[in-house]
């Protein structure tokens, strides 16, 4: 039996349950890098990313507004990140309005590194957690922690975060 996923983001979702989401989101996100910790361990610095698969065309216009550092690598790859909390969740509304087939939501624990690294950083993550067959283009480098949610079409794929 396959489990149901819930719509994460629909269109003409009052205000107050946006709100909600995006709160649930960055909860599940802390939730998950919990996991990841040893107990007793103080939390590091946190880089927030958010990556659209294709990215829109409007991307960089609607995000420019905010305090947030944006990448480019590849062809067409395209990444908003900010090391601040407040700045991704006032972020995460426009960023769920544009997306198009595909959004990755990932935080490392870390600070904001440069594009190259962070371009790595995504590289690894994204073939590591979607690939079956990683490339071995690029030697290695080491991650930090990190938590990842995949949107898809609207849905949220794996659990969703309780309300």
């Amino acid at each position: 039996m396959r489990k149901k996923t819930t719509p994460f983001w629909v269109e003409g979702m009052s205000v107050e349950k946006r709100d909600a989401r995006v709160s649930s989101l960055f909860a599940w996100l802390e939730q998950k890098l919990c996991t990841i910790h040893k107990p007793g361990k103080s939390p590091a610095k946190r880089t927030f990313v958010f990556v659209p698969d294709p990215p829109p065309l409007t991307f960089e216009a609607q995000t420019r507004d905010f305090e947030i550092h944006h990448l480019s690598w590849g062809v067409a790859g395209r990444a908003a990140a900010t090391e601040s909390l407040e700045v991704a969740a006032a972020l995460a509304p426009v960023i769920f309005d544009l997306w198009s087939d595909s959004l990755y939501v990932l935080v490392f624990e870390a600070d904001l590194p440069d594009d190259t690294v962070l371009e790595r950083w995504l590289d690894d993550v994204l073939q590591s957690e979607l690939d079956a067959t990683p490339s071995d283009k690029m030697m290695k480098i080491p991650l930090p922690d990190y938590a990842l949610i995949v949107f898809d079409w609207g849905d949220l794929v794996g659990e969703p975060p309780i309300e």
